[in-house]
């Protein structure tokens, strides 16, 4: 009797537990279905809604719904661009600036694991920036009009319009394209205005204005274009083009009574007193408004009488300081009138000529006398100035010296004292190895308290080359001095000699070459020696900028006799030498050693020479920048976050750097798998960054101070690894700044719980979500009845441990790292309205999701 009453009290408590008793059933029997297909997301707006071709890149603003933190991209035509999730419904995208190369209506796409959103219109309209011609005389013939500009078509979608009307267009390239422009449409001054019309897409660019103007004038010539000075007056024939019956002819800025003969021709009257001296008279032709304007200029030559000279330049040579030296120049007369000439030196100079003033007859000659007296030990430069009546000028350059000097000679090898040398001494060059060299340094100096002349430097063999030499001649001030260098590079064992001559001063050059008994080696801290030819390299340590490393350097004796070197020298200062003994000998069958050291300034790459005796070697160190730091993040990061990442130097340095950081994903899954999702923000593994110089915080696109990059969805290791670099010199510091982080191993992380197809009898639940082990073992149900229903709640658990070992296996799940959405369906005896909503939690190895529901 107690049973019968707790079922009659109880058929909807026995409804409800019939209920979940059919929906486990089904659940188990119908399986778990996991896909990578997700609801689609809508675009509802862009901004800004559209772009001009050939702009910069912009970002673009994507408002809409069903947006996600995880992998939302925005496609342009079909490919993706660089973007940011800001919420649900909001995302931003990077538009670069060749997204924008031509014009159209571009498709604008939002996509999210699986799905796509429908497209969205985009109008990039064709631009105009500039028209050559951008302008054409009234009246004129037809032309070519060449557009420039952006987003141009081709395939014969382009049409130029002129005033609203096409024209005969012809595409070149996306930035250029050209029109016919007929007469008639410029027969009338005025402002046309030009376009272009994209006729696939139906878009037109901003208009630009063409002009139409009145002819400016052109000269091409005078006739006649010269007169003698003092002639009579004439009429002057002006040509050209664009003349009209007001133009007017000017004479050096004054205007001219004048005569329209044609388009192309003017006349007009020049009078005597226009050409009575020589120069040039300036010819200009005006023309009035509307247009218009002035011409270019011509010449009107007024030329003096001709003569000639006997030669142009007068050499006096040396000459002593107190006496004197004479030339003769003869002028002739090449007129056919008569006229007077007035002669001149330069004032102040020692220089005199005679007769001063004199008459030149038709077709006859006068002889002048030009004296130089110099006063002291000096060059002296001047002209005779040759000056006629009815004017022009002839110049005459003269030039000579006063001579009273001495000049004092000596040389010295690197790293040893000065020797003085007479003229027919012998200068002897060390013993020096059989391909190698030897140099000095030769000075010669003038002792005295005038100014003297090195007119030639030469060496009679060519085994000893001068370089560096002045260019000769070469005047040294008193007590002045030059100096140049002298190279013996001997070919064969055994002496050679030749002669050194300084203008007239003669010396002897003595030298000798021997096969060297030395041999090279250095020694690194902690290593083995190197041996090392000479020309050949020595690697100092890599050292942070400001310390210091270094090397041993030996010069080994193989011969029975003691060899002397003649320096030790080291041509940097970033690479000084220590410990040189103080005699440099290299004694038979023993050797000669010393420190290399490297002290780098700045972090870069530096080489230098170092000088053993006639043999070189070259020295290179690399300084390193001190202190790099990666700020921003920390030693483990949780998934599907965007964190920024900042690059700091402990110093800054004087000299801009470079340098790169680069992701590596490294799983730590159950499932291992790469994520696409670990990319830096601005797109791929990669990104650039410098640091100014005189800073210490590093510099990302745009002058951000950091970048963001996605931690994604599955557990593992990012490795940030990263390169400095001066140039191309790597300066990276050491210890290796690079660092690794974390993502870690979590429960579940649901997104979304949704209720998907219904029917009378079933529905299907859709919960989207990550699990970073990319391993689940449990999804557990939690269904409640709708508020003033009078069934009760219930549990339904469902292992999915299989279903998803499979799926995180598969090579369809690893687009999406760890991410899932799971799809199990449910059939219900009774009224499927009496339910309410459904919680629902996920549960891996390492704990349960938190819950997440929706509303039936």
């Amino acid at each position: 009797m107690k049973r019968e009453e707790t079922q009659a009290n109880g058929k909807v408590g026995l409804l409800q537990y019939s209920l979940f008793l059919c929906v486990v059933a089904l659940a188990l029997f119908y399986g778990v279905r996991i896909l990578a297909q997700v609801s689609p997301p809508t675009i509802t707006g862009l901004s800004p809604s559209s772009a001009i071709a050939g702009g910069g890149g912009f970002t673009l603003t994507v408002t809409g719904t069903g947006f996600t933190s995880i992998n939302t991209v925005v496609q342009w035509n079909g490919s993706g661009r660089p973007t940011s999730f800001v919420s649900v419904t909001q995302v931003t995208a990077s538009i670069p600036a060749t997204d924008l190369q031509i014009s159209g209506n571009k498709s604008v796409t939002v996509s999210i694991p699986g799905a796509v959103s429908g497209p969205r219109n985009f109008p990039v309209r064709p631009a105009i920036s500039g028209l050559s011609p951008s302008s054409a005389l009234a009246g004129g013939p037809a032309f070519i009009l060449i557009l420039n500009g952006a987003g141009f078509v081709g395939d014969g979608g382009d049409s130029v319009l002129w005033n609203g009307g096409a024209l005969i267009t012809n595409y070149v390239s996306s930035t250029q394209l050209t029109a016919t422009v007929s007469a008639p449409l410029i027969a009338n001054s005025g402002t046309a205005v030009v376009s272009t019309l994209n006729s696939f897409a139906q878009l037109t660019s901003a208009p630009f204005s063409f002009f139409i103007d009145n002819p400016a004038p052109a000269l091409s010539g005078l006739s006649p274009n010269s007169v003698l000075a003092g002639s009579s007056s004439f009429t002057l024939t002006v040509n050209g083009s664009g003349f009209v019956a007001n133009s007017v002819v000017r004479w050096n800025g004054s205007n001219r009574s004048t005569s329209f003969v044609s388009g192309t021709q003017l006349q007009t009257t020049i009078l005597a007193s226009d050409i009575a001296s020589a120069g040039t008279a300036i010819v200009t032709v005006v023309n009035p408004l509307p247009g218009g304007g002035t011409s270019g200029t011509a010449s009107f030559t007024i030329s003096p009488p001709r003569i000639s000279v006997t030669t142009t330049t007068l050499n006096f040579g040396d000459v002593l300081v107190g006496s004197s030296s004479t030339r003769i120049l003869t002028v002739t007369n090449l007129e056919s009138s008569a006229f007077q000439i007035t002669a001149s030196t330069s004032a102040g100079s020692p220089y005199t000529v005679s007769p001063s003033f004199f008459t030149l007859p038709v077709n006859g000659s006068v002889s002048l006398t030009i004296n130089f007296t110099p006063p002291a030990a000096a060059v002296y430069d001047a002209v005779t100035s040759l000056t006629t009546s009815l004017g022009g000028e002839t110049i005459v350059n003269l030039t000579g010296r006063g001579v009273s000097s001495l000049l004092l000679y000596s040389y010295n090898f690197p790293g040893q004292p000065s020797l003085s040398v007479l003229p027919g001494n012998t200068i002897s060059f060390p013993s020096t190895d059989l391909g190698a060299s030897s140099s000095l340094q030769f000075r010669i100096q003038n002792s005295s308290s005038s100014p003297s002349t090195i007119s030639s430097i030469a060496s009679s063999n060519a085994l000893f080359v001068i370089s560096s030499q002045p260019a000769l001649p070469a005047i040294l001030p008193a007590n002045g001095s030059v100096t140049f260098t002298v190279t013996f590079t001997p070919a064969t064992v055994g002496g050679a000699s030749g002669t050194l001559s300084v203008n007239s001063a003669l010396f002897t050059l003595s030298g000798a070459a021997v096969v060297s008994p030395l041999s090279y080696r250095y020694t690194l801290s902690g290593q083995a020696p190197v041996t090392v030819s000479p020309g050949g390299s020595i690697p100092l340590p890599s050292i942070v900028s400001g310390g210091t490393s270094s090397a041993q350097f030996e010069a080994q004796n193989s011969g029975a006799a003691a060899v002397a070197l003649s320096s030790i020298t080291s041509n940097s200062s970033l690479f000084p030498l220590a410990n040189l003994p103080s005699l440099l000998t290299v004694p038979a069958g023993g050797s000669l050693a010393f420190t290399v050291q490297f002290r780098p300034v700045t972090p870069a790459t530096a080489t230098a020479a170092l000088t053993v005796g006639t043999r070189s070697f070259t020295l290179t160190g690399t300084g390193l920048a001190s202190g790099l730091t990666l700020t921003g993040i920390t030693e483990v990061l949780p998934p599907a976050q965007q964190p920024r990442v900042g690059v700091t130097l402990a110093t800054a340095y004087a000299v801009p750097l470079n340098g790169q950081i680069s992701l590596i994903f490294t799983s730590t899954a159950d499932a291992p798998s790469d994520d696409p999702a670990v990319v830096f923000a601005s797109g791929g593994r990669v990104v650039n960054f410098t640091v100014p110089a005189n800073a210490t915080q590093g510099e990302f696109s745009g002058g951000a101070p950091d970048v963001g990059f996605s931690t994604g969805t599955v557990a593992g290791n990012v490795r940030l690894n990263v390169v400095l670099r001066n140039g191309s010199s790597d300066i990276t510091p050491s210890p290796d700044p690079s660092r690794t982080v974390a993502v870690e191993r979590r429960a579940p992380v649901i997104i979304s719980v949704t209720v998907g197809s219904r029917t009378a009898s079933g529905f299907e639940i859709i919960v989207i979500g990550y699990s970073t082990p990319r391993s689940l073992t449990q999804a557990a149900f939690r269904f409640s009845p709708r508020t003033g229903s009078n069934v009760q709640g219930g549990d339904v658990t469902v292992n999915v441990t299989s279903q998803f070992t499979t799926w995180y296996q598969s090579s369809a799940s690893q687009p999406f790292g760890s991410q899932f959405r799971l799809s199990i369906p449910f059939t219900v005896q009774g009224d499927i309205n009496a339910i309410g909503s459904v919680s629902v939690t996920l549960a891996n190895a390492v704990g349960t999701s938190a819950p997440a529901s929706a509303n039936f």
